[in-house]
């Protein structure tokens, strides 16, 4: 549960998910442990990435998309604060909760965990 929680209250320091995810990261780890937790994590991004894509590129076009994730990564990695021209954006940006992901992800995670230990005998 240690490792859910600390995993969280970092991705929300970062701002990257909201105080009610990283409560849901923490009581997720404490449910499933470490290794399946990480899992977890790692499919419900992948989950929400393939929901979220063809949503965004639907409402920025192709071409306002690619412009707009590469602001994004670029203004992360310099840690500036990110003023976009209110031109280039459109007037309200989309927040997803990551915990609806959660459960799909959980569900591929023990699929995954169960090839692999199965794989491993």
């Amino acid at each position: 549960m240690g490792l859910g929680l600390g995993i969280g209250v970092l991705f929300y320091l970062i701002g990257l998910i909201g105080a009610g995810d990283a409560k849901a990261l923490a009581a997720l780890s404490g449910l499933v442990g470490p290794d399946a937790m990480l899992l977890t994590v790692i499919c419900a991004l992948a989950i929400l990435v393939v929901w979220a894509a063809p949503r965004r590129i639907k409402k920025l076009g192709l071409k306002g998309f690619l412009k707009s994730e590469r602001q994004g990564v670029w203004h992360y990695l310099t840690k500036r604060k990110l003023r976009p021209d209110p031109e280039d954006c459109p007037p309200e940006i989309d927040k997803v909760p990551l915990a609806p992901f959660f459960l799909p992800g959980f569900v591929i995670s023990i699929f995954l965990l169960w090839r692999w230990s199965y794989a491993l005998v």
